[in-house]
């Protein structure tokens, strides 16, 4: 009995021993920090994100313009207000713009963080006007038309009449820049080589190559217009100073170097 009650005392001391020398299993409330580092950083992503793309910091509020534009150009770009000025497609803004509105030539968007845009338009400038049939459409110096006219000549400017009536649509070039001067410099010299007549009416054909112009003296004189105009308004001149009395219903100076009359 001596013998068992002192092994059975041995055993019991080594398993004593051998528990104290293991390693105890952590606690519950030991920190996981691999788990929290993921954890502050997602958190840190998610208030950088809010920030930027949901708060109230990034949404535009101010609009400056390097020139004032037209009503209906301040109109569009004024809906970008309220807008996430990170998120701004500008290079797409600004193509939409110009299909919707004609009007705009060249224009640039710039951000300026965190709340304001800087916009510069360049708006075409009226050169001349077109009409087909019964509507009217404002051209510029390059030959697109960009804007619907009301009223034709009843609002003092000068209608260019197509007599084909071919349909327009704004933003089409529908005659070149050469075209444009060439009648621009027809209006503004022609009166004063013809004794101060007016010009009341200019008629395309089918071919913007060649106009004629109506004169307040129902004189229909004929221009081409690829050739020399100077060259043929000095043959018109002539024609009025030497032979008006002849003259009953058109000049036609489209060869150059010489000039028919009816």
């Amino acid at each position: 009995m001596a013998l068992e009650y002192f092994y059975l005392r041995r055993r019991k001391g080594e398993k004593a021993e051998k528990r104290r020398g293991e390693k105890r299993p952590n606690s519950r409330y030991e920190i996981d920090y691999v788990r929290l580092k993921w954890v502050v950083v997602l958190f840190f992503f998610a208030v950088l994100l809010w920030w930027f793309f949901v708060s109230q910091v990034f949404v535009v509020k101010e609009i400056v313009y390097e020139s004032e534009p037209s009503e209906p150009v301040v109109e569009k770009i004024e809906a970008l207000k309220g807008k996430n000025i990170l998120l701004l497609k500008t290079e797409e803004l600004v193509a939409n713009m110009q299909k919707e509105l004609p009007i705009i030539k060249r224009m640039a968007i710039y951000r300026g963080l965190p709340d304001t845009l800087r916009i510069r338009v360049e708006e075409r400038d009226r050169a001349i006007v077109w009409q087909s049939k019964e509507n009217y459409y404002f051209i510029d110096t390059s030959g697109v038309a960009y804007e619907r006219a009301e009223g034709g000549k009843k609002e003092s400017y000068l209608p260019i009449i197509d007599d084909s009536g071919i349909a327009v649509e704004l933003g089409n070039r529908i005659v070149s820049s050469d075209f444009v001067a060439t009648v621009q410099k027809i209006i503004d010299e022609l009166p004063a080589k013809i004794n101060n007549e007016s010009i009341e009416e200019i008629h395309v054909g089918e071919s913007t190559f060649s106009i004629a112009v109506l004169t307040s003296d129902n004189v229909m004189i004929k221009f081409d217009i690829t050739q020399a105009i100077d060259t043929q308004m000095e043959a018109v001149s002539y024609i009025y100073s030497e032979k008006r009395g002849d003259v009953k219903q058109y000049i036609d100076v489209r060869v150059l170097g010489k000039a028919y009359i009816k």
